[in-house]
């Protein structure tokens, strides 16, 4: 009995092997969650979101209820979120996941604290901005706005 529970273990085990959530050749979008934006049951639309560098949190922000969300990639567990007052465009980690960034049509570049959702800076533009990128030694943000200027 012990002999054949084995082999049992050592069959699943392989088929586990061979299934693959990735295929390389033909990559798949597979949605993750159904609701990671707005709550309104018509206008839902995610307009930004951003994996943490050890792939454990994503933050995304919302198009029309100008929320803002982190999660929890394991169960898909919210684990705080913000409610804004402009449309957040562009969100990104820094390279420690620490912290992040977010830009807005506010005119507003913030840096947030994971953990928390405390805002830690404040940076304001003339003009809306559409994206945003973290240098990777994280000494460097950069925002790109509607005037076309970074």
């Amino acid at each position: 009995m012990f002999a054949s529970a084995m082999i049992v273990v050592s069959l699943q085990f392989a088929k586990a092997q061979e299934f693959s959530i990735y295929d390389s050749i033909t990559p798949e979008i597979i949605p993750i969650w159904t609701r990671v934006a707005d709550y309104a049951p018509v206008l839902r639309s995610v307009e930004s979101a951003c994996i943490s560098p050890d792939g454990k949190l994503v933050v995304s922000a919302s198009k029309f209820g100008y929320n803002l969300m982190v999660w929890r990639v394991a169960d898909g567990a919210l684990l705080w979120e913000s409610q804004e007052n402009a449309e957040i465009e562009c969100v990104v980690f820094s390279p420690d996941g620490k912290r992040f960034a977010t830009g807005d049509e506010d005119y507003f570049v913030k840096v947030w604290d994971t953990a928390t959702g405390k805002v830690l800076n404040k940076m304001e533009h003339d003009s809306g901005l559409d994206g945003i990128a973290w240098s990777h030694d994280g000494k460097i943000i950069a925002a790109g706005s509607e005037k076309g200027d970074v």
